[in-house]
């Protein structure tokens, strides 16, 4: 089956290099936050093997009831497999060369790091001198610092996978100054017409007065979904050390309960490195309070929003009132053939919202 221009609902284009590829099908395009962004497509110009397509740059348009300015999905070719009728190619977002076999990797000494850099200030140093040396591959124009960011102080060695430690930095960070409405922070990337810009996001307030940039229902837009459901955590006990580190740390437990239990008592632990007592508490009740949700994953199919962006609110509006409300977007999968679009998002998990 071939994708082609007679499609009048949405007609999308998909460029490698500068060359404009009529004959394909078979699109399926994935994101997920902090994830880099994955496309596989089959080509049916088989002389396409005979050209140099490993690491050459690809762009896909969706075109979904308009021409677009930006592509939805811009990468380079990691992989493809070529028969007598067709080429399978999988492409990934620029981050590729941050991170796997292909990353360009970094040595950081005593003598020469990055103490006192953010982690923005890094990222903008390290693509600048080791990834975009000839050309623009990894665009800075939206690379900015999150709120109260995180230094890379004590980062050392040989780093194979920056983007992987950038990424596990980023992870450790979460906005709990309210703790009825705990947001993390994610990587992306946002692509402005010329290239694919890496930036962080901070989710959005998830209450009842946030207004969704999608809202689904099935007369508008929803075409199914499914969930599954959990009991979830209610005690929690954290254990680490805290102190002066010089002198190895003293030990450090705290520990949290929250009363309501109507799917029954489950209890949990983690660790890490503390300040106090108070902090190991503060962990803990940011951790239960984060995980506290009967809704394990809740997975929707759409007609609509194959544009909305990660981190988004997405408002369902079905019959079950447990799920009947504000989402964050956490991922989304679009696939395509001759005769078929489909658009799969993934929902967050429901936030607790408890009043102190």
């Amino acid at each position: 089956m071939l994708v082609t221009k007679q499609n009048t609902y949405s007609e999308p284009q998909l460029f490698i290099g500068d060359e404009e590829i009529f004959d394909f099908s078979n699109v399926k395009l994935s994101f997920s936050n902090s994830s880099l962004n994955t496309m596989s497509v089959t080509v049916y110009q088989p002389d396409l093997d005979n050209f140099k397509l490993f690491d050459r740059p690809i762009q896909f348009y969706l075109n979904c009831g308009a021409n677009d300015g930006v592509p939805i999905f811009r990468g380079f070719i990691k992989d493809y497999n070529a028969g007598s009728k067709n080429v399978t190619i999988k492409a990934l977002d620029p981050r590729c060369f941050m991170t796997g076999s292909q990353g360009i990797p970094i040595d950081i000494t005593e003598t020469d790091n990055y103490d006192g850099f953010t982690v923005a200030q890094f990222l903008q140093a390290y693509i600048t001198d080791y990834i975009n040396v000839n050309d623009t591959v990894i665009g800075l124009n939206a690379l900015k610092d999150i709120e109260k960011p995180p230094l890379m102080k004590s980062v050392r060695g040989t780093i194979n996978d920056v983007y992987g430690t950038i990424r596990g930095i980023i992870d450790e960070e979460i906005d709990d100054s309210d703790l009825t409405n705990i947001k993390k922070y994610y990587v992306d990337m946002i692509d402005d017409g010329l290239y694919s810009n890496i930036t962080f996001y901070t989710e959005q307030n998830l209450d009842d007065n946030s207004y969704p940039s999608l809202t689904l229902k099935y007369d508008d837009g929803l075409v199914d979904y499914k969930y599954k459901r959990r009991a979830p955590p209610t005690s929690i006990i954290v254990s680490g050390t805290g102190g002066n580190e010089e002198e190895g740390g003293v030990p450090v437990v705290g520990s949290f309960n929250y009363g309501n239990s109507p799917m029954g008592r489950v209890g949990k632990a983690i660790s890490g490195k503390y300040n106090s007592v108070a902090d190991a508490q503060q962990a803990g009740v940011v951790d239960l309070l984060q995980n506290y949700d009967v809704i394990d994953e809740l997975t929707v199919i759409s007609n609509k929003g194959y544009y909305i962006g990660l981190g988004s609110i997405v408002s369902l509006q079905v019959p079950e009132v447990e799920i009947s409300k504000n989402f964050r977007l956490v991922g989304k999968d679009i696939s395509f053939t001759k005769n078929s679009m489909q658009l799969t998002l993934k929902l967050s998990k429901p936030k607790l919202r408890v009043s102190f």
